[in-house]
């Protein structure tokens, strides 16, 4: 397409040995770091860059990952039972969700420009980002799940003395 298109495909596999998680420890009632075992994060991820134009350029991007937990036995969570998995005080986390690591993320971002002067430009920007729910609890407690999101934002802006300076409106 004459150079106004690139595409990348990454993918990766990747396992961490005794791994280093911080966690919330009820007893002490604070925040300690803990080894969480052995985890893993593979997954794929697609960008894309599209500019049909020196003014107009549309670039995006779509990651899924399958991060978790690849050992048998973590704390549980404040208030679970038996019947939710807690023997002992520990629980199975194989497969449980890896903190902070959604399974599905996509950007889009177009921007269009119009030069004014040699030196300066006005811009219009739009970009929306969504990714799905996300555990923030090492031990998997249902509380401290967030629901899957998307945020949009518009930019108005222009730029002065060949990009040095830049004013912007973001809503």
């Amino acid at each position: 397409l004459g150079n106004h298109l690139t595409l990348n495909l990454t993918g990766f596999l990747t396992k961490f040995e005794d791994y280093q998680q911080q966690a919330f420890d009820p007893a002490l009632a604070i925040f300690v770091v803990t080894n969480a075992g052995d985890v893993h994060t593979n997954g794929i991820e697609l960008e894309i860059t599209y500019a049909p134009s020196e003014r107009l350029s549309i670039s995006g991007g779509v990651t899924y990952l399958d991060a978790g937990y690849d050992f048998d036995t973590g704390p549980c969570y404040a208030g679970q039972t038996a019947a939710l998995g807690c023997i002992g005080g520990r629980q199975d986390l194989r497969g449980g969700a890896f903190v902070n690591a959604p399974d599905l993320r996509c950007t889009i971002l177009a921007r269009y420009t119009q030069p004014v002067s040699a030196a300066s430009q006005v811009y219009g920007q739009m970009n929306f980002r969504w990714q799905d729910d996300v555990q923030f609890a090492y031990d998997q407690d249902p509380r401290f799940i967030q629901p899957a999101y998307g945020i949009a934002d518009f930019k108005l802006g222009a730029t002065f003395a060949g990009g040095r300076y830049d004013v912007s409106v973001i809503v």
